[in-house]
Protein backbone atom coordinates (compact mmCIF):
# COMPACT_ATOMS: atom_id res chain seq x y z
CA UNK A 1 0.00 0.00 0.00
CA UNK A 2 1.63 3.57 -0.74
CA UNK A 3 1.45 6.01 2.09
CA UNK A 4 2.63 8.57 -0.19
CA UNK A 5 2.01 9.27 -3.92
CA UNK A 6 3.78 12.91 -5.64
CA UNK A 7 2.83 13.39 -8.72
CA UNK A 8 4.34 16.28 -11.13
CA UNK A 9 5.39 18.22 -8.28
CA UNK A 10 7.15 21.75 -10.07
CA UNK A 11 8.33 24.82 -7.80
CA UNK A 12 9.79 27.91 -8.95
CA UNK A 13 11.54 30.80 -7.13
CA UNK A 14 12.09 33.77 -9.03
CA UNK A 15 14.02 32.28 -11.86
CA UNK A 16 14.95 29.21 -10.11
CA UNK A 17 13.29 25.87 -11.02
CA UNK A 18 13.81 24.17 -7.36
CA UNK A 19 11.22 21.46 -8.13
CA UNK A 20 10.88 20.31 -12.22
CA UNK A 21 8.01 17.22 -12.50
CA UNK A 22 9.22 15.07 -9.39
CA UNK A 23 7.66 11.76 -8.78
CA UNK A 24 8.09 9.59 -6.29
CA UNK A 25 5.98 6.89 -4.03
CA UNK A 26 6.53 5.63 -0.54
CA UNK A 27 4.86 2.22 0.23
CA UNK A 28 3.68 1.88 3.95
CA UNK A 29 6.46 0.20 6.45
CA UNK A 30 9.58 2.02 4.51
CA UNK A 31 12.24 3.29 5.36
CA UNK A 32 12.46 5.99 2.47
CA UNK A 33 15.92 7.56 1.80
CA UNK A 34 15.56 11.42 0.16
CA UNK A 35 19.22 12.32 -1.11
CA UNK A 36 20.67 14.90 -3.72
CA UNK A 37 23.18 17.57 -3.52
CA UNK A 38 22.66 20.75 -1.49
CA UNK A 39 20.01 22.90 -4.25
CA UNK A 40 19.31 19.68 -5.25
CA UNK A 41 15.26 20.06 -3.99
CA UNK A 42 15.14 17.97 -0.96
CA UNK A 43 13.96 20.45 1.70
CA UNK A 44 11.74 21.71 -0.81
CA UNK A 45 10.15 18.96 -1.51
CA UNK A 46 9.62 17.79 2.43
CA UNK A 47 8.21 21.83 2.92
CA UNK A 48 5.67 21.13 0.12
CA UNK A 49 4.90 17.76 1.78
CA UNK A 50 4.40 19.56 5.36
CA UNK A 51 2.25 22.50 3.38
CA UNK A 52 4.71 24.58 4.46
CA UNK A 53 5.23 26.12 1.27
CA UNK A 54 2.82 25.94 -1.76
CA UNK A 55 4.27 24.35 -4.56
CA UNK A 56 3.15 25.87 -8.42
CA UNK A 57 1.93 22.87 -9.56
CA UNK A 58 1.21 19.13 -8.95
CA UNK A 59 -0.45 16.78 -7.25
CA UNK A 60 0.36 15.40 -3.08
CA UNK A 61 -1.69 12.55 -1.88
CA UNK A 62 -1.24 11.11 1.85
CA UNK A 63 -2.96 7.47 2.79
CA UNK A 64 -4.83 7.86 -1.09
CA UNK A 65 -6.22 11.31 0.12
CA UNK A 66 -5.29 14.68 -1.83
CA UNK A 67 -2.99 17.04 0.22
CA UNK A 68 -5.10 20.05 -0.55
CA UNK A 69 -8.68 18.74 0.35
CA UNK A 70 -7.53 16.66 3.53
CA UNK A 71 -5.17 18.92 5.02
CA UNK A 72 -5.39 18.63 8.91
CA UNK A 73 -6.61 15.32 8.71
CA UNK A 74 -3.32 13.92 7.10
CA UNK A 75 -1.15 16.05 8.84
CA UNK A 76 -2.91 14.81 12.33
CA UNK A 77 -1.07 11.65 11.01
CA UNK A 78 2.22 13.08 10.69
CA UNK A 79 5.16 13.79 12.45
CA UNK A 80 8.27 15.85 11.22
CA UNK A 81 11.21 17.05 12.55
CA UNK A 82 12.70 19.59 9.75
CA UNK A 83 15.93 21.36 10.20
CA UNK A 84 16.77 21.67 14.02
CA UNK A 85 14.26 21.51 16.63
CA UNK A 86 12.99 24.32 18.02
CA UNK A 87 12.09 24.81 21.71
CA UNK A 88 11.33 27.48 24.81
CA UNK A 89 14.87 27.31 26.49
CA UNK A 90 13.65 28.43 29.55
CA UNK A 91 11.21 25.75 29.82
CA UNK A 92 12.27 21.75 30.51
CA UNK A 93 11.92 19.10 28.71
CA UNK A 94 8.87 17.58 29.73
CA UNK A 95 7.12 21.53 29.91
CA UNK A 96 8.00 21.95 26.16
CA UNK A 97 5.65 18.63 25.29
CA UNK A 98 2.99 19.14 27.36
CA UNK A 99 2.68 22.71 25.27
CA UNK A 100 2.81 20.65 22.41
CA UNK A 101 0.51 18.42 23.20
CA UNK A 102 -2.41 21.49 24.04
CA UNK A 103 -2.03 22.21 20.09
CA UNK A 104 -2.67 18.33 19.16
CA UNK A 105 -6.16 17.20 17.57
CA UNK A 106 -5.90 13.74 19.87
CA UNK A 107 -5.70 14.13 23.40
CA UNK A 108 -2.34 13.34 24.44
CA UNK A 109 -2.20 11.90 28.13
CA UNK A 110 0.89 13.01 30.53
CA UNK A 111 1.83 8.95 30.79
CA UNK A 112 2.53 9.13 26.94
CA UNK A 113 4.82 12.10 27.31
CA UNK A 114 6.89 10.63 30.26
CA UNK A 115 6.81 7.13 28.07
CA UNK A 116 8.36 9.17 24.98
CA UNK A 117 10.83 10.72 27.54
CA UNK A 118 12.11 7.54 28.38
CA UNK A 119 11.76 6.30 24.79
CA UNK A 120 14.34 9.01 23.31
CA UNK A 121 17.19 8.46 26.24
CA UNK A 122 16.09 11.63 28.37
CA UNK A 123 14.85 9.86 31.58
CA UNK A 124 16.70 11.66 34.71
CA UNK A 125 16.50 14.85 32.75
CA UNK A 126 12.88 15.65 31.77
CA UNK A 127 13.05 18.07 34.50
CA UNK A 128 16.33 20.21 33.32
CA UNK A 129 15.76 23.34 31.06
CA UNK A 130 16.32 22.55 27.69
CA UNK A 131 19.09 25.58 27.48
CA UNK A 132 21.70 23.52 29.72
CA UNK A 133 20.90 20.22 26.25
CA UNK A 134 23.76 18.91 24.43
CA UNK A 135 22.95 19.31 20.73
CA UNK A 136 22.47 15.54 21.04
CA UNK A 137 19.57 15.90 23.66
CA UNK A 138 17.99 18.45 22.11
CA UNK A 139 17.62 16.58 18.89
CA UNK A 140 16.22 13.74 21.10
CA UNK A 141 13.50 16.33 22.38
CA UNK A 142 12.96 16.69 18.82
CA UNK A 143 12.11 12.78 18.16
CA UNK A 144 9.64 12.56 21.07
CA UNK A 145 7.96 15.82 19.83
CA UNK A 146 7.67 13.99 16.61
CA UNK A 147 6.08 11.11 17.97
CA UNK A 148 3.43 13.12 20.09
CA UNK A 149 0.58 12.18 17.88
CA UNK A 150 1.66 8.86 17.44
CA UNK A 151 2.22 9.52 13.74
CA UNK A 152 1.60 6.95 11.06
CA UNK A 153 4.33 8.79 8.71
CA UNK A 154 7.73 9.94 10.14
CA UNK A 155 9.39 13.14 7.73
CA UNK A 156 13.05 13.27 9.53
CA UNK A 157 15.30 16.40 7.12
CA UNK A 158 18.58 15.66 8.10
CA UNK A 159 18.31 14.67 12.07
CA UNK A 160 21.92 13.05 12.44
CA UNK A 161 23.19 16.52 11.87
CA UNK A 162 26.05 17.52 14.24
CA UNK A 163 25.59 14.27 16.10
CA UNK A 164 28.49 12.41 17.35
CA UNK A 165 29.20 9.07 16.11
CA UNK A 166 27.46 7.62 19.41
CA UNK A 167 24.32 9.69 18.44
CA UNK A 168 24.62 8.57 14.98
CA UNK A 169 24.33 4.66 15.97
CA UNK A 170 21.37 5.78 18.66
CA UNK A 171 19.54 7.00 16.06
CA UNK A 172 20.12 4.60 13.35
CA UNK A 173 18.58 2.13 16.25
CA UNK A 174 15.74 4.52 16.74
CA UNK A 175 14.81 4.55 12.91
CA UNK A 176 14.86 0.70 13.00
CA UNK A 177 13.02 0.81 15.85
CA UNK A 178 10.16 2.92 14.36
CA UNK A 179 9.93 0.58 11.32
CA UNK A 180 9.58 -2.15 13.75
CA UNK A 181 6.49 -0.52 15.65
CA UNK A 182 4.79 -0.40 11.56
CA UNK A 183 5.79 3.61 10.82
CA UNK A 184 6.63 4.78 7.51
CA UNK A 185 9.97 7.29 7.66
CA UNK A 186 11.27 9.53 4.97
CA UNK A 187 14.77 10.48 5.39
CA UNK A 188 17.14 12.89 4.33
CA UNK A 189 20.27 13.00 4.97
CA UNK A 190 24.19 14.08 3.76
CA UNK A 191 25.84 10.95 5.26
CA UNK A 192 25.36 8.69 2.34
CA UNK A 193 26.07 5.48 4.72
CA UNK A 194 23.44 6.31 7.34
CA UNK A 195 21.01 6.07 4.20
CA UNK A 196 22.55 3.12 2.54
CA UNK A 197 22.02 0.72 5.92
CA UNK A 198 18.65 1.83 6.87
CA UNK A 199 16.48 2.72 4.02
CA UNK A 200 14.69 -0.16 2.21
CA UNK A 201 14.02 2.52 -1.15
CA UNK A 202 15.40 5.71 -2.38
CA UNK A 203 15.36 8.18 -4.71
CA UNK A 204 18.09 10.39 -5.58
CA UNK A 205 17.44 14.08 -7.17
CA UNK A 206 19.10 16.34 -8.52
CA UNK A 207 17.81 19.84 -10.10
CA UNK A 208 14.86 19.26 -8.93
CA UNK A 209 14.50 16.17 -10.89
CA UNK A 210 14.33 12.38 -10.18
CA UNK A 211 17.80 11.00 -11.03
CA UNK A 212 16.72 7.10 -10.30
CA UNK A 213 14.93 5.66 -7.81
CA UNK A 214 13.82 2.12 -6.59
CA UNK A 215 14.43 -0.30 -4.01
CA UNK A 216 17.98 -0.42 -2.74
CA UNK A 217 18.00 -4.45 -4.31
CA UNK A 218 17.43 -2.41 -7.44
CA UNK A 219 20.11 -0.10 -6.99
CA UNK A 220 22.98 -1.58 -5.25
CA UNK A 221 22.23 -5.24 -6.03
CA UNK A 222 25.00 -8.00 -6.63
CA UNK A 223 25.12 -7.47 -10.45
CA UNK A 224 27.92 -5.30 -12.14
CA UNK A 225 30.00 -4.72 -9.12
CA UNK A 226 33.03 -2.94 -9.17
CA UNK A 227 35.50 -5.04 -7.60
CA UNK A 228 39.21 -4.18 -6.22
CA UNK A 229 42.13 -6.32 -5.92
CA UNK A 230 45.10 -5.74 -5.01
CA UNK A 231 48.20 -7.85 -6.32
CA UNK A 232 51.79 -7.78 -5.09
CA UNK A 233 52.71 -7.52 -9.31
CA UNK A 234 51.99 -5.83 -11.93
CA UNK A 235 54.63 -7.67 -14.17
CA UNK A 236 52.74 -9.55 -16.65
CA UNK A 237 48.98 -9.18 -16.06
CA UNK A 238 48.42 -7.95 -19.30
CA UNK A 239 49.64 -11.05 -20.87
CA UNK A 240 47.70 -13.43 -17.99
CA UNK A 241 44.11 -11.41 -19.21
CA UNK A 242 44.89 -11.50 -22.95
CA UNK A 243 42.37 -14.19 -24.64
CA UNK A 244 40.14 -14.38 -21.52
CA UNK A 245 36.62 -14.13 -20.10
CA UNK A 246 38.49 -11.41 -17.95
CA UNK A 247 40.01 -9.03 -20.62
CA UNK A 248 36.63 -7.06 -21.26
CA UNK A 249 35.67 -6.73 -17.38
CA UNK A 250 38.82 -5.27 -16.80
CA UNK A 251 39.37 -1.43 -16.04
CA UNK A 252 43.12 -1.49 -15.46
CA UNK A 253 45.43 -1.62 -12.72
CA UNK A 254 46.51 1.57 -10.85
CA UNK A 255 49.31 1.67 -7.91
CA UNK A 256 48.89 -2.02 -8.09
CA UNK A 257 44.92 -2.20 -7.44
CA UNK A 258 43.52 -4.20 -10.53
CA UNK A 259 39.65 -2.96 -11.39
CA UNK A 260 36.72 -4.95 -12.37
CA UNK A 261 33.59 -4.80 -13.37
CA UNK A 262 31.86 -8.54 -12.55
CA UNK A 263 28.92 -10.24 -10.73
CA UNK A 264 29.38 -11.55 -7.22
CA UNK A 265 29.01 -14.78 -8.37
CA UNK A 266 32.23 -14.34 -10.68
CA UNK A 267 34.56 -12.92 -7.88
CA UNK A 268 36.19 -16.71 -6.82
CA UNK A 269 36.27 -17.39 -10.51
CA UNK A 270 38.81 -14.96 -10.51
CA UNK A 271 40.46 -14.70 -7.95
CA UNK A 272 40.99 -18.61 -8.76
CA UNK A 273 42.41 -17.55 -11.74
CA UNK A 274 44.82 -15.44 -11.27
CA UNK A 275 46.04 -17.84 -8.30
CA UNK A 276 46.85 -19.97 -11.23
CA UNK A 277 48.52 -17.60 -12.83
CA UNK A 278 50.55 -17.06 -10.56
CA UNK A 279 49.74 -13.72 -9.19
CA UNK A 280 50.25 -12.91 -5.42
CA UNK A 281 46.38 -11.02 -4.32
CA UNK A 282 47.19 -8.82 -1.30
CA UNK A 283 43.25 -7.60 -0.80
CA UNK A 284 39.58 -8.33 -2.40
CA UNK A 285 36.73 -5.57 -2.10
CA UNK A 286 33.83 -5.30 -3.95
CA UNK A 287 30.56 -4.00 -3.34
CA UNK A 288 28.24 -1.37 -5.57
CA UNK A 289 28.31 1.38 -2.62
CA UNK A 290 25.91 4.38 -2.67
CA UNK A 291 28.32 6.55 -2.52
CA UNK A 292 29.87 5.42 -6.18
CA UNK A 293 26.11 5.30 -7.41
CA UNK A 294 25.96 8.91 -5.93
CA UNK A 295 28.53 10.53 -7.57
CA UNK A 296 28.23 9.19 -10.80
CA UNK A 297 24.61 10.91 -10.86
CA UNK A 298 25.26 14.39 -9.46
CA UNK A 299 29.03 14.96 -10.13
CA UNK A 300 28.23 17.63 -12.22
CA UNK A 301 27.11 19.74 -8.99
CA UNK A 302 28.38 21.03 -6.38
CA UNK A 303 27.39 18.95 -3.39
Amino acid sequence: MSILKVKNLSKTYEQFKALDNLNFEVKQGQIYGLLGPNGAGKSTTMRCLLTLIKPDSGDIHFFDKNLNHNRKEILNRVGYLIEKPDFYTYLSAYNNLKLLSKYSLNKIEDKTIRNLIEKVGLKGRENDAVKKYSHGMKQRLGLAQVLLNNPDLIILDEPNTGLDPQGIVELRDFIFELKNEGKTVILSSHILHEIEQLADSMIIINKGKSVIQGSKEELLGENNLHVKIEIESTNDIENALNDTQWKNKYNGTTNNMMSFDIQKDEIAHLVSFLSDKKIAILSVSYRKKLEELYMSLTQNTNA
